[in-house]
């Protein structure tokens, strides 16, 4: 996953949409799961918050993005 230093210098979390969509207006439901992925879960936090403002009707797909990401990050753990 991405860690960009734009978001650890500061940077608008309103960024992270651009891996999906040219605006969070633009993006669709299956666009959540490609920002969410791209980033490291760390980030997530901050772009739920922008995602929950400017999308709230993504609210439940991201959620349930975030989940099954967590998800297979942990049975990966699993298997090392």
């Amino acid at each position: 996953m991405e860690s960009p230093t734009c978001f650890a210098n500061g940077a608008s979390f309103d960024y992270a949409v651009k891996v999906a969509a040219d605006s969070w207006e633009m993006l669709r439901k299956s666009g959540v799961y490609r920002i969410f992925s791209t980033y490291d879960d760390k980030y997530w936090s901050g772009i739920f918050k922008v995602l929950k403002e400017k999308r709230p009707d993504l609210v439940g797909e991201a959620r349930e993005v975030m989940a099954d990401l967590e998800a297979d990050m942990h049975s990966s753990w699993r298997a090392e």
